[in-house]
């Protein structure tokens, strides 16, 4: 009995397998009942040697959706007139020679007659920014979209993005020094020959001065949970710098005995990135009163900014280092918990 059914089932996989292989490919409209149209290109407004970027029309049928692409480069439909006869396409910067293909959202397409042959214009470079060190610099210029190669001091270095008037260059690969001179060479797919830039500055990175708000109170909420009363106010013209709202507290004073409450930014704020960070606030007291707030990190790491403030009514302005005054340990500037 084992045996038959090893047998019968061998016979029906080999059966399997003929059928799987006896299949031929068909046409993609092939056994359905739709027509599936198919564009046709009866006209191209130009042939042979045709300006980059420039707009060319296409005369046909069919040109609903199309997608207009020269050697697997897509071309920018700029627009498909009412009865999708006839199209205007902008060729893009950099082609190669090739046929125009129309397709459409069925796969089907059509070609032109006639190959295009891409003609590039002279390339001028204006200017060569400072390499700040292991970062990205700008080349600007007339038609410098089109420069295919940059070299520093002979080593090659990648393009990441290109306009017309601007290309953006990645310097990270290699290592450059603050103070040392380079020089920036390129390969152009243009008719001329670029000059070589000489003495091309290398500086210390740029240190981008900016700020980070942690809370701001501007839409009227805060995130504050413990023992009332907590609230947002309007100051006006009280209020210290550009701002209208302040959150306010008041509480018991349990002194160092009891934590009132806390108040947790919902995104973590991530200082990493900055250079010497300060945190910079407004605080005010009532006459007679003080407060006091620590800061804490994700990993219970915490820092005081003083022991309490008291500041008879008055707005007081704070701004200390960041990264200093920490305890329990590593300060870790990725999170931070006010409390």
């Amino acid at each position: 009995m084992k045996n038959i059914l090893k047998y019968s089932l061998f016979s029906f996989l080999l059966g399997l397998v003929v059928f799987a292989t006896g299949c031929e490919e068909k046409e993609l409209s092939e056994d359905y009942d739709i027509n599936w149209p198919i564009p046709e290109i009866t006209e191209v407004s130009v042939a042979g040697d045709v300006a980059i970027g420039s707009q060319i029309t296409v005369k046909g049928a069919y040109f609903a959706d199309a997608v207009v692409t020269i050697n697997g480069i897509e071309c920018t439909v700029i627009s498909v007139n009412d009865t999708e006869t006839e199209m205007t396409v902008e060729l893009p910067r950099i082609f190669e020679q090739g046929l125009l293909r129309v397709a459409n959202v069925f796969n089907r397409y059509s070609e032109s007659d006639e190959l295009l042959n891409p003609v590039y214009p002279e390339v001028t470079v204006t200017k060569v920014n400072d390499i700040p060190q292991g970062l990205q610099f700008k080349v600007e210029g007339e038609n410098v979209d089109v420069i295919s190669e940059v070299y520093i001091d002979g080593e090659s270095v990648p393009i990441l993005t290109r306009e017309p008037s601007e290309i953006l260059i990645n310097s990270g690969e290699l290592d450059l020094k603050p103070g040392q001179l380079v020089s920036v060479s390129f390969k152009s797919l243009g008719p001329n020959a670029i000059p070589e830039v000489a003495n091309v500055n290398v500086i210390y990175p740029f240190i981008e001065y900016k700020e980070l708000i942690i809370w701001d109170f501007e839409d009227g909420n805060h995130h504050y949970v413990g023992e009332p009363t907590a609230s947002v106010a309007s100051g006006g013209s009280d209020c210290p710098g550009n701002v209208d709202k302040f959150f306010q507290l008041r509480a018991p004073g349990y002194g160092w005995d009891k934590v009132t409450g806390e108040m947790t930014s919902e995104e973590v704020p991530d200082v990493s990135t900055f250079i010497n960070p300060y945190l910079t606030f407004a605080v005010r007291t009532p006459a007679g009163s003080a407060g006091y707030f620590q800061m804490e990190d994700q990993n219970g790491n915490w820092r005081h900014f003083g022991y309490g403030f008291k500041t008879d009514g008055e707005w007081m302005i704070i701004s200390q280092p960041l990264n200093e005054s920490w305890e329990g340990g590593e300060f870790d500037t990725r999170a931070l918990n006010l409390s």
